[in-house]
């Protein structure tokens, strides 16, 4: 008779416990999913279909909250360049956009690109137009802190520039773009103001075959950190 309680408590733990896993099972995201495709006796293809989708959509759910946990810092603003080491001064207004990520201590990781309208600041002989053309250059940035004052750092820009409205004057064809490689010298005011001065040349000239702009300038930019 002692027995009796003690078999009557574990009935009652049982059923507990299979009721607990009933309400945890109707819980579960995929629950609802499993038995329609049961009720509706779908076949064996589909139901591989139906659960491929929905491993799909939990890899890209949790693709999204990845890139959303990555901090990225993005800089844009105006910039005025000037060419140099060429017959012909050119002078270049535009605007760039800056995506940086930190990778470890000295280094963030970034890409730049904007777009810039450079024009002659002498027009041609026996003609009334200056010569222009515009730059869009798609260049990957190496960032890293200076240790002379804090807030100063140094940036390493090289990629490919896009060029339009130049040509090769010997054969009359169009400069397509070429090879870009800057070096900026910036400075940071309370992480929201970046200052920078960059040097640098887009290799747009062919080997016996100068195009009738200028490869190298000397800019400044002014942008704010969002």
């Amino acid at each position: 008779m002692s027995r009796c309680p003690v078999i009557q408590k574990k009935i009652l733990l049982s059923r507990l416990i299979k009721t607990f896993s009933k309400l945890t099972l109707l819980r579960h995201p995929f629950y609802l999913v499993l038995r329609l495709e049961n009720r509706s006796k779908i076949s064996q293809p589909h139901y591989k279909n139906s659960m491929q989708k929905l491993l799909l959509i939990f890899s890209l759910l949790s693709l999204s909250f990845t890139l959303a946990a990555q901090k990225v810092t993005v800089s844009a603003g105006p910039e005025v360049l000037r060419s140099f080491n060429h017959d012909q001064t050119f002078i270049g207004v535009g605007g760039s956009v800056e995506a940086q990520k930190w990778i470890k201590e000295r280094l963030t990781l970034g890409l730049n690109t904007g777009y810039y309208k450079f024009t002659a600041t002498k027009t041609l002989i026996g003609n009334n137009t200056k010569p222009s053309y515009s730059i869009i250059p798609v260049l990957a940035v190496i960032h890293y802190p200076l240790p002379i004052t804090p807030n100063l750092y140094g940036e390493d820009h090289m990629g490919y520039s896009f060029v339009q409205d130049a040509i090769y004057p010997k054969t009359g064809e169009k400069v397509q773009g070429g090879f870009t490689y800057y070096f900026a010298l910036g400075y940071t005011i309370k992480n929201k103001i970046d200052i920078s001065i960059k040097v640098g040349r887009a290799r747009l000239n062919k080997k016996d075959n100068p195009s009738n702009v200028n490869e190298h300038n000397l800019g400044l930019r002014l942008a704010y950190i969002f």
